[in-house]
């Protein structure tokens, strides 16, 4: 699907230096079981081909597992555990998104109109070249980070609806502030 540019984001490990004394004696099995779901989530995201709908129903099953115990996941943990753990949180549902129903239809619906703002729409390109070339082509995939002159919003408004079009913004925002790669603030 052209508009279900989705990366394979390769969430950050976690080194924990767990204080045990920090987590009840319910949370610390849960917590350490929750780490291998982390693990495995890790792994999916960076070895599966996201564009097929298969492996991104798999990839939601591991986020589904993963939420289940994340708020148990945090406890023992350093600062930079808990953010990574957020990260790994807000991932989950932009997964989660790209598996509805609701969004799944709509992209069918974007698809077949086949229009020049969704051919040419990519927020997180790979780029190649010096440094300059880098940060002049992160500039422009910035400035059209919802299309160019931010057409996507009524292209998905239109044959979709607006409150679809407010997912989506917020998902891509989230999978933006994961990644870093435009600077919105």
């Amino acid at each position: 699907m052209v508009i279900m540019i989705f990366l394979s984001y390769f969430l950050v490990g976690l080194v924990f230096g767990y204080d045990e004394s920090k987590c009840t004696p319910a949370e610390l099995p849960i917590a350490m079981k929750c780490n291998i779901k982390h693990r495995e989530l890790r792994s999916q995201g960076a070895t599966l081909d996201l564009e097929d709908d298969k492996n991104m129903r798999k990839l939601n099953e591991t986020c589904e597992e993963f939420l289940e115990c994340s708020t148990q996941f945090k406890c023992g943990g350093t600062e930079k555990d808990v953010e990574n753990i957020d990260e790994a949180v807000s991932y989950c549902h932009v997964v989660a998104f790209h598996v509805s129903p609701g969004y799944l239809d709509c992209i069918d619906k974007v698809d077949t109109k086949n229009s020049t703002c969704v051919q040419g729409w990519n927020p997180f390109p790979d780029f190649e070249g010096t440094e300059e070339e880098k940060a002049v082509k992160q500039k422009e995939a910035c400035r059209n980070f919802f299309g160019k002159d931010g057409c996507l919003e009524k292209e998905i408004s239109d044959m979709c609806s607006v409150e679809l079009w407010k997912d989506f913004k917020k998902h891509y925002l989230a999978l933006n502030k994961i990644i870093e790669a435009c600077d919105f603030d």
